[in-house]
């Protein structure tokens, strides 16, 4: 499970780093690129939570006699898959530039919304989990 989770945060990586050092031929793409960045910097503040989940899920399942612990589990599980379903279904930045105007900001828009409801589930997720591993 870490390999397919360290792979699988190797490959979104690699693919990022390709799609941000990709030559700019749209001179009026640098809007694009503002609101890439801002996107992007949602991800990069909650992406490294992965790992906070990962060990979260562990530690909640020790304690699975407890009613609740399903409940914080499924939450847990959850955020962590909506993160991997966004990245691996985030239109790439290739696209983005290639594509119109009107078409570029609505991407942007539902990708930074996407991402928004993906770092607010993980950090409830894992507030509510750490509240419970308190109790």
């Amino acid at each position: 499970m870490k390999l397919s989770i360290l792979l699988k945060s190797t490959a979104f990586f690699l693919l990022t780093f390709i799609f941000a050092c990709s030559e700019n031929t749209t001179s009026d793409a640098s809007w694009r690129m503002d609101q890439w960045d801002e996107m992007m910097a949602v991800h990069d503040e909650v992406m490294p939570k992965i790992m906070d989940i990962t060990k979260l899920i562990t530690e909640v399942k020790e304690d699975s006699l407890d009613p609740q612990a399903n409940q914080i589990l499924t939450e847990l599980e959850d955020a962590d898959s909506l993160m991997w379903h966004w990245m691996h279904n985030l239109t790439p930045w290739v696209d983005i530039e290639n594509m119109s105007d009107e078409e570029a900001e609505e991407a942007l828009r539902k990708e930074t919304e996407a991402i928004e409801v993906v770092a607010q589930k993980m950090n409830e997720s894992i507030a509510n989990a750490r509240q419970f591993l308190e109790e």
